[in-house]
C-alpha cells in the first residue's frame, strides 16, 4: 500500500504541478486507455489525467488507514482474547509467562 500512495503521489505531483520525478516521463498506465471521444490537452494526453491519479491516491490512502485500524483493532482482540499484553510485550521485548 505504501508503494501505491508513493507511486501515484509521485505522478499526481508530477501530472498537476510538473514537477518530482516522473515529470518529464511520458504518461504512466496501470491499464492501456482505449478512449473514444474523451478530451486531449494540445500535448495529446488524456485531459483528465490528475484525476485519474487524485482517485489512485486518495483510494490507496484510504484503504490504508483501514488496514492500519484493523491491525491495531487486531492487537487489542488478540491482547483480549489470550489474556496478554501485547502492546506491552513488543515494547519492552519480554512476554510474560502464565
Amino acid at each position: 500500500m505504501l508503494a501505491v500512495i508513493t507511486l501515484s503521489g509521485m505522478k499526481l505531483y508530477a501530472v498537476e504541478e510538473g514537477k518530482g520525478p516522473q515529470a518529464g516521463e511520458g504518461q504512466m498506465h496501470l491499464v492501456s486507455p482505449v478512449l473514444a471521444g474523451e478530451d486531449y490537452d494540445e500535448d495529446g494526453e488524456h485531459g483528465n489525467s490528475d484525476e485519474y491519479w487524485k482517485e489512485i491516491h486518495e483510494f490507496a490512502d484510504n484503504l490504508m488507514l483501514l488496514l492500519i485500524l484493523l491491525h491495531i483493532a487486531g492487537v487489542v482482540i488478540s491482547s483480549r482474547i489470550h489474556n496478554e499484553s501485547l502492546v506491552k510485550s513488543m515494547l519492552n521485548g519480554y512476554k510474560e509467562k502464565r
